[in-house]
């Protein structure tokens, strides 16, 4: 996916959120990853993904496919799998496999 696609994703998902505050955190996401803010974009990402009410407001699998897979070569492993882990919890969860 393009640079221009996932800041399309960011930009859209900011104006169309009735929540001001998840609204926000996708002002930040695009303002670092327009930056390339590697790590305050992995930092704030991470965040996101354990923060119930951003859960609840957006599509995880989404986020990732338009959003994290975009960059996850460019942040640590570790991280990377920080934030893979509250995805795939959440995709299975969803799908009553846990």
């Amino acid at each position: 996916m393009g640079s221009q696609k996932v800041e399309k994703y960011l930009h859209d998902k900011s104006i169309s959120l009735n929540d001001t505050n998840i609204a926000e955190q996708f002002q930040k996401l695009e303002s670092f990853y327009i930056n390339k803010l590697w790590n305050q974009l992995s930092e704030l990402a991470q965040q996101l993904v354990n923060d119930s009410n951003f859960v609840s407001a957006i599509d995880l699998n989404e986020f990732y496919d338009s959003f994290i897979k975009d960059f996850e070569h460019r942040i640590h492993p570790l991280k990377l799998i920080q934030l893979i882990i509250p995805i795939a919890e959440n995709k299975f969860k969803k799908e009553g496999m846990i």
